[in-house]
């Protein structure tokens, strides 16, 4: 059984998520000087697997990081990047 929330990050650093439940999580993604934010509920096959795959960590796609380090991420996202609405 696993405890929520949950923090994982993509290999490559350019995104950050927080895993609610097994149906749903926030993504803060980044691109150049804009960061992006979005709340997933899973609907759909896909991103139910997508979840999944993150809590399982999918190879080495996605690493476990902490609360800390995901807030420490939020933060430099909103202080030193513009918004991007998706």
């Amino acid at each position: 059984m696993q405890s929520f929330p949950q923090y994982r990050k993509l290999n490559n650093g350019k995104s950050y998520y927080k895993i609610n439940s097994t149906a749903d999580f926030i993504e803060i993604g980044t691109m150049g000087q804009y960061y992006w934010e979005v709340a997933i509920t899973a609907k759909i096959l896909p991103e139910r697997v997508m979840i999944e795959d993150m809590l399982n960590g999918m190879g080495e796609t996605y690493i476990a990081i902490t609360a800390e380090e995901f807030e420490e991420f939020l933060n430099i996202c909103t202080t030193q990047k513009q918004k991007k609405v998706v």
